[in-house]
């Protein structure tokens, strides 16, 4: 009997000693997993902190960008506007001596050589009208609407403003006429 406890208590032992190996090994690895887990949201807290500063730095950025892009948009339409106040004057003035040599030119030749100078004017005057425009959609004086317009007009003043270019290269540029609304 004697020998039955000594057994028993040995085996009683081994299990024992298993079961602390066990709860060694567990507690060991918990505590290895623990120390790498605050390792890990120490790592994340630092690059939680880096990507913020870096989100400040783009932000800062993208706002001192835009009120760059604000600040040219604003000096383009002033250029514009002021380019297109500034040219109208001499197109005017040279509208003026035009007009009269029109009055006392008979020839043919001669005065097709002025209407032609007429009608240049006339294109230079649109080119300034749309550059003020342009100013005024820039600024937000006016809102573009969808119209429709007869594109006859359009022809005309597209062939005007480019014919004297197709003829010095020894182009011929002609139009057709239509009556299409666009």
């Amino acid at each position: 009997m004697e020998v039955t406890i000594a057994g028993a208590l040995l085996l009683f032992l081994g299990f024992l000693s298993l079961n602390a190996l066990r709860t060694h090994r567990t507690v060991k690895q918990s505590l290895r997993l623990e120390f790498e887990n605050s390792n890990l949201v120490a790592h994340l807290d630092a690059e939680k902190e880096r990507i913020e500063k870096l989100n400040d730095q783009l932000e800062k950025r993208v706002a001192e960008r835009s009120f760059e892009l604000v600040a040219a948009n604003a000096a383009k339409s002033r250029f514009l506007a002021a380019a297109s106040h500034d040219l109208r004057q001499p197109l005017q003035t040279l509208s003026l001596p035009t007009g009269a040599l029109s009055r006392t030119v008979s020839d043919p030749q001669p005065a097709e050589t002025v209407q032609e100078l007429r009608d240049t004017i006339v294109v230079m005057g649109g080119l300034l009208d749309a550059l003020l425009d342009i100013s005024k959609l820039d600024s937000g004086a006016i809102t573009p609407e969808a119209t429709e317009f007869s594109i006859v007009a359009m022809l005309q003043r597209l062939y005007l403003a480019f014919r004297h270019h197709a003829i010095e290269k020894g182009l011929s540029l002609h139009t057709v006429p239509s009556s299409a609304i666009v």
